[in-house]
């Protein structure tokens, strides 16, 4: 595990373009094979939509597009 390749990026606030590219980053140059987001709570959309919830289940089916896309 000390040698295991693993990237930590606790920024706050990071809106789902921003982990997007990030992921698509680390996939393209290192042999990316899990993604985990703690407290999907704290991303931001920056749009207006009906409810926090609607956002976060948004947030929910993107992430799974996108796992799907990278393989992860």
């Amino acid at each position: 595990m000390q040698n295991a390749p693993l990237f930590i990026d606790d920024s706050p606030n990071m809106s789902l373009m921003e982990i997007r590219a990030k992921c698509r980053r680390l996939k393209q140059t290192n042999d990316l094979k899990l993604v985990v987001i703690d407290y999907l709570q704290l991303m931001t959309s920056g749009k207006a939509v009906e409810s926090r919830q609607q956002e976060v289940s948004e947030f929910s089916r993107a992430l799974k597009l996108l796992a799907k896309e990278l393989e992860v």
